[in-house]
């Protein structure tokens, strides 16, 4: 029967090349690819006993499906629709919203086994197979057509799904699961399946259209491109990839110049990525080659240039925290892996075999598109090269120390666009990484149901930047002033501002600019306002404070403001001329260095990370003024402290110039932050460096 089946594959294939699916059944015994067949196969199996079946009702929303104290998803038991367990604690949750979200997942379970039973019964005629992924596809034809249509959203309305951006996830699968199995069904069967499901499913889709530059009409597009292609639907491939707003518009307006989606957020960028994936494959019978576009291999080789020391990603916007190369990239879709095995086969770029050389460094190579799109891997001995990059249509910069990666300190800025109904408050926000270690980044956001996710996560003071008299920010977007990553005058720079000009914020204007060394970092945060305002410096950190000096206690404080009820223990100190704190790390620590003056509060507290249940600390440097320019050291180590001490000369009588001395143990070096330089050659410094504040004409 094999060689049977290998010549209809050829004949009959529409959303897949027959010649991918005989070059992935001679791979199962190649050593490169066998685990990748292994795990799909034992995946099968297991699937084969699973009493999992499509649901009477259409699930509800994902989203949902979180724990409402820990703002982390709860866990999925396929044979308990009602029960749904918190992984942090063990409470049960029952009722709405979590019963119907739990049709979520059953939906996702149900449409992706199909599509791996349809695979396997390519590869090895395993009736069971066949028959498993056949009830699968006949029960949803006999629902879906009495499938009621949620209109509790204003748009974007689902039927076997909450939401039809869902739907389309859920119906590619589905239709490519049918394209693989149809010549093995009755006539009846498949004109069920075709009229009841596919049509109707793709009918409904077209019918939700966002006529939108978005992540979402991306799905719409690819799941509508796969039930045309599977049915030789010529509106369905025309509407998807030729109308406004198809797969071509999507790929020319919503991929920015430097490969980043639109929206600002890792999690989106590959959630994008996935649905314009999806489109191409399915056109590749067709023979055309989308994948040759540009925009399309930046928008892999973007991520690659913004990875944080540990391969994570910027949870920048609304973005899953665990974000990384190395594991997940977004909810719903495959691991980074998985993009990074069709992207090595189609570019072949060494960056992308670099990505998947990390990840099976980890663990097997088990990706099931290593098996149709993957190629042999080169070994590279696991080297990494990453250096300092701007994305400026972003407004993404990241300054990196010259060590090995897993090593590496790192300082992202983030300036840009504000990525529309995904953007956060929080222009001029940074991230933080030292020797390798995650000490303040961007929390991102968890499930949309909970309600930290408002309260908290998508407020300004859950970022570290500035808030102005307790409100967050408006949407604004910000300039990128100067980028340096050359050292030509002994640091790297990245110096960005914004303006607003209407909302609570009209008027306010901020810049900051981060001065790095690879042993320690100014950030120098200039605000000015119509008028007097309480100003608000926020930085959260990963790591535990285990010293400070220069404070003096005035006790507990209450706070006000959007997001400020979830600062814990908040307790206001005065400073003294010079503050200094540390945090411990695995490894070492990290250190700040903080020139104050009498007009600044300190108030330290504790607030949430991700999950919310753990918290670390989070500084506020508040003070009431018109104008401020908040400035501080940061350094870090492996065994002793980088900086000893850090003292400010020439603060008066120098036409406002700051200069300040960085005694590291070793050397004394001069900082001079100024449009003009004074005379300050008096001053004992074994190494001088000037920063002109005064932004370039």
């Amino acid at each position: 029967m094999a060689n049977g089946l290998s010549e209809w594959v050829e004949r009959a294939m529409n959303l897949i090349p027959g010649w991918r699916l005989e070059r992935a059944r001679e791979r199962r015994s190649s050593p490169a690819f066998r685990n990748a067949y292994l795990l799909l196969e034992s995946e099968a199996k297991a699937f084969l006993d699973e009493k999992l079946h499509p649901q009477d009702r259409p699930a509800g929303y994902y989203h949902n499906y979180f724990c409402p104290d820990h703002a982390v998803e709860l866990a999925f038991d396929a044979e308990s629709p009602n029960a749904h367990r918190c992984p942090r604690d063990g409470r049960v949750f029952s009722g709405e919203p979590y019963d119907s979200a739990w049709r979520w997942f059953v939906n996702n379970r149900l449409s992706n086994m199909a599509y791996r039973l349809a695979l396997m019964w390519q590869w090895d005629a395993n009736g069971a197979y066949l028959t498993r992924c056949r009830e699968i596809l006949l029960a949803y034809a006999e629902r879906y057509p009495g499938y009621p249509i949620e209109r509790e959203l204003p748009y974007g309305w689902g039927k076997v799904a909450n939401h039809s951006l869902d739907e389309a996830v859920w119906l590619i699968p589905i239709a490519r699961a049918y394209d693989l199995v149809r010549e093995f069904l009755s006539v009846r069967e498949r004109t069920l399946i075709e009229t009841n499901l596919l049509a109707l499913a793709a009918e409904h889709i077209q019918g939700q259209k966002f006529h939108r530059i978005h992540n979402i009409e991306c799905w719409h597009n690819a799941a509508m491109a796969a039930v045309g292609i599977c049915l030789d639907d010529a509106g369905f491939q025309k509407m998807a990839l030729e109308d406004r707003f198809g797969f071509h518009h999507q790929l020319r307006e919503g991929v920015l110049d430097d490969g980043m989606w639109w929206e600002g957020s890792s999690s989106y960028h590959f959630y994008t990525l996935a649905a314009l994936i999806a489109h191409i494959q399915v056109l590749e019978n067709n023979g055309a080659r989308l994948h040759d576009d540009d925009r399309l291999k930046a928008m892999f080789r973007a991520p690659v240039l913004l990875a944080f020391p540990d391969f994570r990603l910027p949870a920048t916007n609304d973005c899953w925290y665990f974000s990384s190369l190395l594991s997940d990239v977004c909810h719903g879709v495959p691991p980074a892996e998985s993009f990074y095995e069709v992207a090595y086969g189609w570019y072949g770029e060494p960056d992308f075999a670099r990505i998947l050389e990390r990840n099976y460094a980890r663990r097997p190579r088990t990706a099931v598109e290593s098996l149709l799109y993957g190629e042999e891997l080169p070994d590279s001995g696991g080297e990494f090269d990453s250096e300092s990059a701007v994305l400026k249509p972003s407004g993404i910069a990241i300054l990196r120390s010259r060590d090995a990666i897993e090593a590496q300190s790192c300082v992202l800025l983030k300036y840009g666009p504000h990525g529309g109904g995904h953007g956060h408050p929080d222009k001029l926000s940074i991230s933080y990484y030292a020797r390798g270690f995650p000490v303040a980044t961007d929390l991102g956001t968890p499930g949309y149901g909970v309600g930290l996710n408002e309260t908290w996560y998508r407020q300004t003071l859950s970022h570290n930047t500035v808030t102005v008299n307790g409100r967050s920010q408006p949407p604004a977007e910000g300039r990128l002033v100067r980028f340096d990553a050359k050292r030509t005058s002994g640091f790297e720079v990245v110096d960005a501002g914004v303006t607003w000009e209407d909302d609570f914020y009209a008027g306010v204007t901020m810049r900051r600019v981060i001065l790095w060394t690879d042993s320690y970092f100014w950030d120098v945060f200039h605000v000015a306002a119509p008028q007097e305002c309480q100003l608000d410096w926020a930085c959260r950190f990963q790591a535990r404070r285990h010293r400070h000096s220069g404070l003096s206690c005035l006790g507990s404080i209450s706070l006000s403001g959007d997001g400020y009820a979830h600062v814990r223990q908040p307790v206001e100190f005065a400073p003294k001329q010079m503050v200094t704190l540390e945090w411990g790390l695995p490894k070492g620590g990290v250190g700040a260095f903080l020139p104050e003056d009498g007009r600044t509060r300190i108030i330290l507290g504790e607030a949430p990370l991700q999950p919310a249940s753990d918290t670390g600390d989070l500084l506020i440097r508040r003070r009431n003024a018109r104008e401020t320019t908040y400035v501080g050291l940061m350094h870090h180590w492996d065994t002793a402290p980088s900086v000893r001490r850090v003292e400010a000369v020439g603060l008066e009588g120098t036409g406002g110039t700051t200069g300040f001395l960085v005694h590291t143990g070793t050397e004394t070096h001069l900082w001079v932050l100024s449009e003009a330089v004074p005379d300050l050659s008096g001053v004992d410094a074994d190494r001088t460096f000037v920063y002109p504040l005064q932004e370039p004409a």
